[in-house]
């Protein structure tokens, strides 16, 4: 719900309205595994999805504030922090202004967060760069596959009509993040954001995006009441062609292992010492 409504505001923020209630279809389709995770689970990168989106809000409408949401997200989730950290750098030097401020405000974020981290630096010294590179643990993703096609035309849509009306950064954004994730389809490297966490920051753009597009595609007609027939119809050509797929990643969440994995692990938890790790 909150990344339903921090997706909401921020579109409504971008765009108008209209495209902020589209961008929550997307967020509401959106598929959730336990391999990619997803808005379904309680977990730190979907408590950092909702703050990524604040952080972009209030640099949206040029508060200052952003350095505590990054100074959260080093301290919560560092692969959020490290992709709001390129987002915010991407907008900054685009519009070139206040660079200088916007760089002591990051410094700030990172000495507020600094005291979690100064045990790592202290015993790895540089090494510890190394920890910003992540293993390989799951397989390269097919994105139109995984959103369906219909949903991906509606997000293309929508960065060309965002580009059309000069409102680039999004677009950029989603760029940007595409460059990660195509590093990992053709040499398999995994550095400063997992690639499974990119994708999801990828999504919540797209949410945007797929906004605008079917909020374009609205405006074909200037009659109100097609207004609502169209959208009516996209909101049905959406629900038909993902929403099986939806469910369908809903069944695998509660069903990890089957009974005999229980037992296996209930008999490890009663012939280990009590504070033991397996």
């Amino acid at each position: 719900l909150l990344i339903c409504l921090g997706t909401f505001i921020l579109t409504r923020r971008i765009w108008n309205e209209t495209a902020g209630l589209f961008a929550i279809l997307f967020i509401a389709i959106l598929q959730s595994s336990v391999t990619y995770l997803g808005p379904v689970f309680l977990v730190p990168m979907s408590l950092g999805l909702f703050f990524l989106i604040i952080g972009i809000y209030l640099i949206e409408i040029k508060s200052n504030l952003w350095f505590i949401i990054l100074a959260f997200l080093l301290i919560m989730h560092p692969p959020t922090a490290l992709a709001f950290f390129v987002l915010i750098n991407i907008n900054f030097l685009i519009k070139r202004k206040n660079y200088w401020k916007n760089i002591f405000l990051q410094v700030i974020s990172g000495l507020i967060a600094l005291p979690l981290y100064f045990e790592i630096f202290r015993n790895n010294g540089l090494d510890a760069i190394g920890k910003l590179t992540f293993a390989q643990i799951i397989p390269a993703l097919f994105i139109p596959r995984y959103l369906g096609w219909t949903i991906l035309l509606l997000v293309v849509i929508g960065v060309y009509t965002s580009v059309k009306e000069k409102k680039y950064l999004v677009s950029i954004y989603s760029i940007v993040l595409l460059l990660f994730i195509i590093i990992f389809y053709q040499l398999k490297i995994e550095v400063f954001i997992p690639y499974a966490r990119a994708l999801m920051y990828l999504f919540i753009l797209f949410a945007v995006l797929f906004g605008i597009g079917c909020e374009s595609i609205t405006q074909l007609s200037k009659v109100r009441k097609i207004q609502i027939l169209i959208g009516i119809i996209l909101v049905g050509s959406v629900l038909i062609s993902a929403f099986p797929a939806k469910l369908e990643s809903n069944n695998y969440i509660y069903h990890i292992i089957d009974s005999k994995d229980a037992s296996a692990f209930d008999w490890i938890r009663q012939n280990t010492p009590p504070n033991s790790i397996a």
